[in-house]
């Protein structure tokens, strides 16, 4: 597994996209700059996660010819392949996640086209040990817990669909998933990610009002369904929080009115509290095209 001197924990990864092209680039989140780029020249945005140790990146490569899982050091060498787009027992991976406590294995939703997604918990080497019942048709965005026992995710039962509501599931399968958000009939839910001390689910929560105008939120709620938060306004399309190390602070996507005074797609860091909003990714041109990675998911 290639690896690197860790990223520090004022440092986040993201996709951005500079003379149309989309390269992850590290993002400091003290001084807001760009510092660094981690590929050259992507085919298209990637959703990445990091190791529990912040050496090791994975990331779901989007290009013409589907998804493609791919591994590097948190420097950016070594980067390989770890699954094809057209593997036989994972499709069209999607977004991963690493487990916690068990660093060897990866949590990555499987794309099937007219078939159900599978969940399926993979090595590091890209090998299958085994996959997820979850029973739903449609589902992705899976979050390990800190403990590395439960997996959050959104589902549908509505087979390609692209959002659903909330859930929580044992890694192990030995029970059946939990809802535990509620979007009702014009909201959908997505992006799931939990706080460092497990006991909190951030989220995104996209809103179609009466005259079809959409806006989405970053919202917060207890693991066990209870306490539903608003963290952002609502008044722009907020997208894919990620938590600092420190639990204080969360990164997301957004088209608010960023530095530029458009509505180009930028990078955000909030306080979990709702309070200090600013934009990060300053400095060098270019706009962000895809989620933030601060801490593994």
């Amino acid at each position: 597994m290639p690896r690197s001197a860790p990223l520090t924990d004022t440092q986040l990864i993201a996709t951005r996209n500079e003379d149309d092209k989309n390269d992850l680039s590290v993002i400091d989140t003290t001084t807001g700059m760009v510092v660094g780029k981690l590929t050259d020249g992507s085919p298209g945005s990637q959703y990445p996660t990091m190791s529990p140790d912040r050496s090791t990146i994975v990331y779901a490569q989007t290009s013409d010819h589907g998804i493609e899982l791919r591994m590097m050091a948190a420097d950016g060498s070594g980067d390989r392949s770890l699954l094809a787009a057209d593997s036989e027992f994972c499709p069209n991976p999607q977004r991963p996640a690493w487990n916690p406590m068990d660093t060897s294995e990866i949590a990555v939703a499987c794309r099937r086209g007219e078939d159900p997604d599978t969940l399926a918990l993979i090595s590091v080497d890209g090998t299958l040990r085994s996959t997820i019942n979850t029973g739903f048709p449609s589902f992705d965005d899976p979050t390990y817990s800190p403990d590395g026992k439960t997996l959050a995710y959104w589902a549908s039962q509505t087979p390609g669909s692209s959002s659903g509501a909330i859930y929580t599931q044992p890694v192990n399968g030995s029970e059946a998933p939990k809802q535990i958000t509620s979007p009702g009939a014009r909201a959908n839910d997505v992006d799931p990610v939990w706080s460092v001390d497990g006991k909190t689910i951030y989220f995104r929560r996209a809103t179609e009002d009466a005259s079809g105008q959409s806006s989405a939120q970053i919202l917060r709620v207890q693991a066990d369904g209870s306490g539903l938060t608003p963290i952002t306004d609502g008044t722009a399309f907020d997208n894919d929080p990620s938590v600092s190390p420190d639990g204080t602070q969360l990164a997301f996507f957004s088209n608010r009115t960023n530095a530029a005074g458009n509505n180009a797609g930028q990078i955000w860091v909030i306080n979990v509290d709702g309070t200090g909003l600013r934009q990060i990714g300053i400095g060098k041109p270019g706009t962000a095209s895809g989620p933030p990675e601060w801490s593994r998911r």
